[in-house]
């Protein structure tokens, strides 16, 4: 199964320290980055503009767009060129005006187009014709917008209930679930047919946290 570090950050020197962490473990090549507009959910992050001048050398980015209207943030992206190592981007269904636009947009730039559903949207929100071209599925674990809250176990029934609909959609979509993963769940997630989580607080805590704080008591020093 592969992890994916999660950034959700509103100031761009925190997104640099943590590509810096993922990129001194080296156990990661790709990273989450979230977006969030403060409409869809009231924080509010950096946005891709904001990160075009980082250093990405070496890692890619998936991006997760929790915003007004994904399609928008798309051209976002597109207008930063090679600047961003985009690999992936997920779009909250739930403010999207089209979700056939929306995903055919993110296919015309060369990247894996996905959907997102916060916890309690249902499957069923995904159009019939966004099946057959989706690239991947992310599904949140929590309720969306903030980072360290307890993995909800409603995410079980949701899974289960997508073996059926790749079943009569005739699909196979790769799946990320987001949201208070922890070692403990990663088993039964690959139970589950799970390919990659984001993993965001459980993360920052752990090994790349240790090295966080190290990094910033060296930042202070200097």
């Amino acid at each position: 199964m592969k992890i994916i570090p999660a950034i959700l950050e509103s100031e761009i020197e925190k997104v640099a320290q943590k590509l810096d962490l993922v990129r001194l473990d080296g156990s990661a090549d790709t990273v989450q980055i979230d977006i969030i507009d403060g409409q869809l959910s009231p924080q509010l992050t950096v946005t891709p503009y904001d990160l075009k001048n980082l250093d990405w050398t070496g890692i890619k980015a998936d991006f997760h767009l929790m915003t007004e209207d994904p399609l928008d943030y798309v051209w976002e992206l597109a207008a930063q060129g090679e600047q961003l190592p985009v690999r992936a981007v997920f779009g909250q269904v739930e403010r999207m005006s089209d979700q056939k636009a929306f995903l055919q947009a993110v296919k015309d730039q060369g990247w894996l187009a996905g959907l997102a559903l916060d916890l309690e949207t249902p499957l069923e929100s995904i159009d019939d014709a966004s099946w057959k071209i989706l690239d991947q599925l992310l599904l949140l674990a929590v309720p969306m917008g903030r980072q360290g809250q307890k993995f909800d176990e409603r995410i079980w029934e949701k899974l289960h209930e997508l073996e059926h609909l790749s079943a009569q959609y005739g699909v196979d979509v790769p799946v990320v679930v987001d949201g208070g993963v922890n070692p403990t769940v990663i088993p039964k997630l690959r139970e589950h047919g799970v390919e990659a989580v984001a993993v965001g607080s459980y993360l920052w805590r752990g090994s790349f946290g240790e090295r966080w704080n190290e990094t910033a008591s060296e930042t202070l020093c200097d």
